[in-house]
């Protein structure tokens, strides 16, 4: 079969006229295939809906109405979330039959599954919690047998319903900062010598559920990238309320390995200088959080500027810390609970190493204190081996203020069963 060839003037000539009717043709076939299509994937996208929190922690339904159905800040999305952690364009949710799938759109601050970041198009499904920025929604499907919406209200409104309350800790996170809701603990710090307390450790609670404990706030605070803030917010409302505290005892605040030391941390702890005066304060770094030797140095120099003391968290948890020890050493050092814990019942060569590093800090002007002392044994034990203080639980848990404003400051009853404990040894445990 043979082709009839054109001219090139013939090609020209029928390009020229049918260019413009081939495009007017192609777009009109366009538009009737969305068109079409258009219904059918709006009828299934009604099918789920995302369930989440209002400001005032209200449900928040939104119907899925487009496919794919897309979240961001800008008034162009199908869902506009108004916040500066929640990108322009952050993500999208497309249905493909039965199938559901979240897709990330290169957002600043990441889309989660289930606290799981999306790095690729994610299936997800009935329940699942998706979080976009600062706001998190559970997906729930409509069954065919519910309204999506109203008879009067078109599925792709907003649905506000301040009757019904999603319990969810990401609401209940930013009502936690915002207010601040923190509530302080303290634990007492004791001084081995005389068993009187010398300071406290600034602890944080929450009264929401699911954020009560340290951790499950952090947890949510890490999803959101608010780890500083909140670490910031704990040593607020932690030293404020530390003011009713009788004789201005020492105040050791944590820190959190998210906060750069110098443009985060520093700044902050000038403003609490400058809100109480004469407040001790003893600053406490965890390993995560130390830096190179000369950002540590200039960090400790500026420590000293504003009459705040540094203390090492936690040494013999992880990493070694015997260069920082020596190039920047701290006022205190305070040896974890796996360095002490039955300690009286150890062997005699672990208890002369532990003997020996407490010597050695000591000789360098450094405070020891033991963490984590639950018996009178063990504290006998870090008495004979020269610690200075020592905290745990055989001295008291963390406790709110108006406990530990009733709390005796110095522990007789503990004082003499640590000396009883010494008596009792069948064998000095140091030789």
């Amino acid at each position: 079969m043979h082709r009839r060839r054109r001219s090139p003037e013939g090609r020209a000539a029928l390009t020229g006229m049918c260019s413009s009717t081939v495009r007017k043709r192609r777009k009109e076939k366009r538009t009737q295939s969305m068109a079409s299509g258009s219904s059918t994937r709006v009828e299934k996208c009604c099918r789920w809906q995302l369930v989440g929190t209002s400001a005032n922690a209200a449900a928040l339904v939104t119907q899925i109405t487009n496919n794919p159905f897309r979240i961001g800040r800008s008034s162009e999305s199908h869902l506009q979330l108004p916040s500066r952690r929640v990108s322009k364009a952050h993500a999208e949710i497309v249905v493909l039959d039965d199938a559901v799938f979240v897709r990330d759109l290169m957002s600043t601050n990441g889309t989660f599954v289930n606290g799981r970041r999306v790095e690729f198009d994610m299936p997800v499904g009935e329940g699942d919690i998706l979080q976009f920025g600062d706001f998190e929604f559970r997906l729930e499907q409509v069954l065919p047998s519910e309204p999506a919406a109203d008879a009067d209200i078109d599925c792709s409104q907003t649905l506000f319903d301040s009757g019904f309350e999603v319990p969810s800790p990401l609401a209940y996170f930013k009502q936690l900062i915002s207010a601040p809701d923190v509530i302080p603990y303290f634990q007492p710090i004791v001084e081995l010598a005389t068993l009187y307390t010398r300071g406290f450790e600034v602890l944080a609670r929450s009264p929401y559920p699911g954020l009560e404990s340290p951790g499950e706030m952090f947890s949510q605070a890490r999803k959101l990238q608010r780890e500083a803030e909140l670490s910031h917010v704990c040593r607020q409302v932690g030293v404020a309320a530390a003011q009713q505290l009788p004789g201005l005892p020492l105040l050791f605040l944590n820190t959190h390995p998210a906060e750069n030391l110098c443009e985060f941390l520093l700044p902050r702890l000038k403003s609490l200088r400058e809100t109480y005066p004469e407040q001790p304060i003893v600053v406490e770094l965890h390993e995560a959080a130390v830096a190179d030797v000369p950002t540590m140095k200039e960090f400790r120099k500026q420590l000293d500027d504003l009459q705040m003391a540094l203390a090492y968290d936690d040494f013999g948890a992880g990493q070694s810390r015997l260069l920082d020890l020596i190039q920047v050493p701290p006022d205190f050092l305070k040896f974890d609970v796996k360095l002490v814990r039955d300690i009286d019942k150890a062997a005699r060569k672990q208890q002369h190493m532990l003997e020996q590093l407490v010597r050695l800090v000591r000789e360098a002007g450094v405070a020891v204190l033991a963490e984590g002392i639950e018996t009178a044994a063990e504290a006998a034990t870090c008495r004979l081996m020269g610690f200075d203080y020592i905290q745990g639980y055989l001295i008291g848990r963390p406790k709110p203020l108006e406990e530990v404003l009733q709390a005796p400051l110095r522990h007789q009853a503990i004082h003499e069963s640590i000396r009883r404990a010494v008596r009792d040894f069948d064998r000095a445990p140091i030789r």
